[in-house]
């Protein structure tokens, strides 16, 4: 029965129960695809690989959102820790840049003897009749390259676990998640084709339309900023943030692979959200 006053130390106050657990956030931003390219053939290589050609990050845009419930809010010494459960879905693309041939009827000779890079073309040799039946010559030739950018669609559901530390209603909030991600690849429409080819002269072409990727399950991980739009008319436990978030997905994951080729991506992604609590 003694005063407040005349305790040692604060009395402990358990964690208060929030009223308005739920989130709810809508996110832009850009999304970064490394790609690597394997070959699985021994004879043959993707032409990228032949040419010696780096395949370079791809950069496209993504739309998404996410839903999430507080079950846990822990007071400390630094602030009060949050703990939720996140559940997402994003609107991505998987970009890959690739070395093609510009006009497929220049492989169209009927004996070619070899191919080699030539200070970044490609040159093809083939055999010329000059008199019938099987006497003639070696001519050579340097087949035009393009570089298209492949594109499949993707659809990303998330499943996250996010830890936020929470200063008080001025300051920022800062947050860290990880989860799993179940990743859905659709076909793509592009008509251009992968090239497989080595120093004797042998080749095969893959369609492009008939690369299948994988579904994929992949692990993710993010780093997070908000801060309250309006923090001294926000009322208690429902108020909207703006923030930023930092996500990748690592290690890569294998999205297609046969005889000849595997391909393996990782991504890195940097978005803006509007969230409102409640």
């Amino acid at each position: 029965m003694l005063p407040e006053d005349s305790l040692p130390s604060e009395a402990f106050l358990p964690a208060r129960k929030s009223l308005h657990p739920w989130s709810l956030s809508f996110l832009s931003g850009a999304n970064l695809t490394h790609t690597e390219v394997y070959a699985n053939n021994s004879s043959l290589l993707p032409l990228a690989q032949f040419m010696g050609n780096a395949i370079k990050p791809q950069l496209n845009l993504a739309l998404g959102t996410d839903i999430g419930f507080r079950f846990l809010t822990l007071p400390g010494e630094l602030g009060t820790i949050e703990l939720s459960a996140m559940l997402g879905y994003l609107y991505n693309r998987v970009k890959i840049s690739c070395t093609s041939i510009q006009d497929n009827a220049q492989l169209a000779e009927d004996s070619i003897v070899f191919f080699k890079e030539d200070g970044g073309l490609l040159n093809m040799g083939y055999f010329v009749v000059t008199e019938s039946p099987d006497i003639g010559e070696v001519d050579s030739v340097d087949i035009a390259l393009a570089y298209p950018k492949i594109s499949f669609t993707s659809h990303d559901l998330a499943l996250k676990l996010r830890a936020t530390l929470n200063k008080g209603s001025r300051k920022a909030r800062v947050f860290l998640e990880t989860g799993i991600i179940r990743r859905f690849i659709g076909a793509s429409n592009s008509n251009n084709q992968f090239y497989f080819l080595n120093e004797t002269g042998q080749y095969n072409v893959i369609p492009v339309d008939q690369v299948k990727p994988a579904k994929l399950i992949v692990p993710h991980f993010g780093l997070g900023i908000e801060g309250k739009v309006n923090p001294d008319a926000a009322i208690q436990d429902r108020f909207l943030t703006l923030g930023a978030t930092l996500n990748a997905s690592f290690p890569s994951s294998t999205i297609y692979s046969d005889a000849y080729f595997s391909m393996d991506i990782r991504n890195y992604s940097l978005y803006v959200f509007a969230r409102y609590f409640f």
